[in-house]
């Protein structure tokens, strides 16, 4: 594992200015030619990460992903963006409990989930290749306005959440804000089929069943 090791943070140094997801990808690509990674392989790419300080998680964190995530790299990129997402979006430390509830969805695929803001806009800001904490700040270009009204709508419709409460969840905003937000959305999906296939799409990957 020396080699790849040594691969991995000749990427890390190139991309230690991106975005947490960004040098992740870049680590993880290295080791795109292996089909199916065992635990030790696992628990080997994720300590390059942390030697690096990108991903910063306690030993029993690591061997919780190790044991749980037994598919693909793909996979494991997808379960460490969820696990940083989650982390950043509710200021937390990464720990079992919160791999825990942020790879729930992997780990216990047949379970329902259940619709928070946080799930929300974390499923948004996947979905247009954004972050989090693009959507929680006070950007004021499109790309980023536009999923952060979006997630406003698709938490006023699809949880039974106070507006208050979900302005909190969106960056500290008010409850005016919120609603101003979703009757956009809402107002552009009358006119925009795109707009619509946008929120059905969304709608899907929140809550499939």
């Amino acid at each position: 594992m020396s080699n790849m090791g040594k691969g991995a943070g000749y990427y890390l140094t190139r991309s230690k200015s991106l975005l947490i997801d960004t040098a992740i990808v870049a680590i993880l690509a290295i080791f795109m030619s292996f089909a199916i990674l065992p635990p030790g392989y696992i628990v080997s790419i994720i300590d390059v990460i942390l030697e690096k300080g990108v991903l910063p998680m306690s030993r029993d964190t690591i061997k919780y992903i190790a044991m749980h995530i037994k598919s693909n790299i793909r996979e494991l990129e997808g379960a460490l963006n969820k696990l940083v997402a989650l982390s950043n979006l509710e200021k937390r430390e990464i720990t079992v409990e919160l791999a825990e509830e942020a790879l729930k969805d992997i780990v216990s695929p047949d379970e329902k989930k259940e619709v928070t803001p946080a799930l929300i806009v974390n499923t948004v800001a996947e979905h247009f290749h954004v972050s989090v904490d693009d959507i929680r700040s006070n950007k004021r270009n499109n790309e980023i306005v536009v999923p952060r009204q979006i997630a406003m709508y698709l938490c006023n419709t699809m949880t039974s959440v106070g507006l208050k409460k979900i302005g909190s969840e969106i960056g500290g905003r008010d409850h005016s804000t919120v609603l101003h937000g979703s009757k956009k959305i809402s107002d552009e999906m009358k006119t925009s089929d795109d707009m619509r296939k946008t929120i059905e799409i969304l709608q899907k990957k929140i809550s499939p069943g």
